[in-house]
């Protein structure tokens, strides 16, 4: 078999593999529940960033709540680079009880 446009033939395949994944992906988001998820969102200093967020609606860098604030608001912690510009921080998901060494939420 030969392609007189082989281009042509590549970007079109590649647009109906990127429908397929797209027919796959709508229908994988439309089974998701409005139910809080645990999500790491980065690192900092060996540190996990992580918050608790639905995966339903319009997300954004300041979506659900932080659930890292624990460890950065300890004295002897850095402090997060994000606390003053993320929504997430700024909304402080309730202590889990695992975020520190000792297993207390307390600290």
């Amino acid at each position: 078999m030969s392609y007189l446009d082989i281009f042509g033939w590549l970007n079109g395949m590649m647009e109906n593999v990127n429908l397929f994944l797209g027919k796959i992906f709508k229908h994988l988001n439309e089974t998701l529940r409005d139910e809080p998820i645990f999500q790491m969102c980065g690192m900092v200093d060996g540190r996990a960033l992580h918050r608790w967020v639905s995966p339903v609606g319009d997300l954004t860098f300041n979506s659900g709540r932080c659930g890292a604030w624990v460890w950065f608001e300890k004295p002897e912690n850095p402090s997060c680079p994000f606390k003053d510009t993320c929504g997430a921080y700024l909304d402080k998901a309730p202590p889990q009880g695992w975020e520190t060494d000792s297993g207390d939420a307390a600290g």
